[in-house]
């Protein structure tokens, strides 16, 4: 009894020794060797060359959070072989953390202190040349601060993929497989990976080991994975592939660089070869209002395209307030081509692949689709099949734009854009049978676009479209007018307002429900009105905020017919 009493004083006097003394984190993992690391304030580990289930789904990374005592220092002791690559981060709220790499003599290899300006996260990526001990050290900047951080280490030993050579090769009974490759910079490249499975997990990591944004261009059984990115700096660069099905036996990668090409609006290109897995760049100047059609023909293969505006770098903020730079205006589902409009000034790309990487003939064209309208003259023309029309109405804030379309030979309707390429009204059968008319009180300075086509775009043949110089009738102060207005369709009246102007403004009828709405000089409501009247009559009384010319719109909620609206100053 006295035996045992003697070794528990003794333990509790070596546990009160232990924590007096100074402590660092441990944590030991990968390599040979064995043992479970720890000790120390925030300590544990792993060792002896696997991670543990709870640590990694993959096994070639690693999570924990640890706690860093003030003036102290978390480390983490690597057992290297040659040829393998580490990234380790530290992140953590409490303090700024600053990683450390040294080999078993306590040499630095490699350190950080801020990934970039703003982000205090400490990141360093190490390629090791030699077999050995090495440890990663995490402190806090200068050793003022501590707490609780979250260690993150990834760790492998990549394939080297020269661009333009296609490499493949089995997973070796991994869900996983890194590569590297030399990349130039603002040099785009398009990656495609194939394997068994009809898609993959994509990580891509620039030579500091920070993981980089990747854009895809599309995915299925037949082309596997592609993507396509531009080197913000010149060096190694490493991917992980991870395939989402177990049949991905093995993978191939393949690292294309994007070839540039010049053309301008209203052109067609000679044919063009595009290359097996490739991507051509075609760029060209426009400016803001410009409406262009994008078509790719090719001879027996289909092809992808986009387009996209090339911000300058040197000026990041230059149209920030301008609006979409490109907005793409409807087609028939049928057509082969794009149509859009383009709201910078500046150069633009339009981007041309072959989905399933196939060579490719092919012409590109960059045309103008859209005509002048002229006000109060008819326009005529002769819709193709299945297609769209697209005109340029000039139009102002405040100026009333109706337009009255006719067809024989198909179901015609008219869909009209603001100059910033917002769909701001559509009409079908508003002129009676299957003829369209529409009325809009313009808001914005421009050329507002107005779209022809048939109902279902599946049809065409020749139509007329008729711009109306002034659908508005006067209203005097005092004075009761009358009218009849039909369903689904509005009479437009005006008045000639000053600045703080108290009105009422009544519209009555005994043949359907009226409502009314108040339009000022800019062409933005004041006010409107549904039921305020007697049953359903409407009322409405408001001030008026500037001089100049206001619109009074009239319109059934239901049914149609005769109605009588007056204007009446309130003071």
């Amino acid at each position: 009894m006295r035996r045992m009493l003697s070794i528990s004083l003794m333990l509790m006097g070596l546990a009160l020794l232990a924590a007096q003394l100074p402590c660092r984190a441990q944590g030991g993992f990968g390599g040979g060797g064995g043992g479970v690391g720890g000790g120390g304030q925030g300590g544990g580990g792993f060792g002896g060359g696997r991670m543990g289930p709870s640590d990694s789904s993959s096994g070639d990374t690693f999570t924990r959070q640890h706690i860093l005592t003030t003036g102290e220092y978390g480390e983490w002791p690597l057992k290297i072989e040659a040829g393998e690559t580490i990234v380790a981060r530290a992140h953590s709220t409490n303090f700024d953390p600053y990683l450390q790499v040294v080999d078993s003599v306590g040499k630095e290899v490699a350190a950080n202190d801020d990934i970039r300006d703003g982000e205090q996260d400490a990141l360093v990526r190490v390629t090791f040349a030699k077999r050995g001990d090495y440890r990663v050290l995490v402190k806090a900047f200068k050793s003022k601060g501590g707490g609780q951080y979250t260690f993150t280490l990834h760790r492998f030993t990549a394939t080297p993929v020269p661009v333009s050579t296609r490499v493949s090769g089995p997973l070796d009974r991994k869900p996983y497989k890194w590569y590297q490759f030399a990349a130039e910079k603002d040099v785009m490249l398009v990656l495609t990976v194939r394997s068994g499975a009809t898609s993959h997990d994509v990580e891509m990591l620039d030579p500091a080991g920070e993981r980089i944004s990747t854009q895809p261009f599309t995915a299925g059984a037949a082309s596997g994975t592609r993507l396509h990115f531009s080197a913000k700096v010149k060096g190694t660069h490493f991917l992980r592939v991870g395939a989402r099905s177990s049949s991905a036996a093995s993978v191939s990668v393949f690292f294309a660089p994007a070839r540039k090409l010049a053309i301008k609006i209203g052109e067609t290109s000679a044919p063009t070869s595009l290359s097996p897995d490739g991507l051509d760049l075609w760029t060209f100047s426009a400016l803001p209002g410009d409406v262009i059609r994008i078509e790719a023909q090719a001879d027996s293969v289909s092809l992808v395209k986009s387009l996209d505006f090339i911000a300058d770098s040197e000026v990041p903020d230059v149209g920030k307030d301008q609006g979409s730079a490109v907005s793409s205006l409807p087609v028939s589902s049928k057509a082969v081509h794009e149509i859009a409009l383009l709201g910078r000034k500046g150069s633009y790309r339009v981007s041309v692949l072959q989905p399933n990487g196939l060579a490719a003939s092919y012409r590109l064209s960059i045309l103008r689709p859209v005509r002048t309208a002229d006000q109060g003259v008819d326009t005529s023309a002769a819709l193709p099949v299945g297609d769209s029309d697209y005109w340029a109405v000039p139009g102002k804030p405040g100026q009333i734009l109706r337009l009255e379309g006719v067809a024989e030979q198909f179901d015609m309707v008219i869909d009209l854009f603001s100059p910033k390429g917002d769909l701001v009204t559509t009409n079908d059968d508003g002129g009676g049978g299957r003829n369209p008319l529409l009325t809009l009180l313009m808001t914005d300075a421009g050329n507002y676009l107005m779209r022809v086509h048939s109902n279902g775009d599946g049809g065409g043949g020749a139509y007329k479209v008729k711009r109306a110089i002034d659908p508005v009738r006067p209203l005097k102060l005092g004075e009761k007018s009358g009218s009849s207005v039909s369903t689904g369709m509005n009479d437009i009246w005006a008045f000639t307002g000053r600045a703080g102007q108290a009105i009422l403004l009544s519209v009555r009828s005994t043949e359907f429900d009226t409502s009314v709405r108040l339009f000022g000089p800019d062409g933005r409501e004041v006010a409107s009105d549904n039921d305020s009247g007697d049953d359903t009559n409407s009322l409405l009384s408001t001030k008026l905020a500037v001089a100049g010319t206001y619109t009074v719109w009239v319109s059934p909620n239901q049914g149609s017919g005769k109605y009588w609206v007056r204007l009446l100053d309130a003071e």
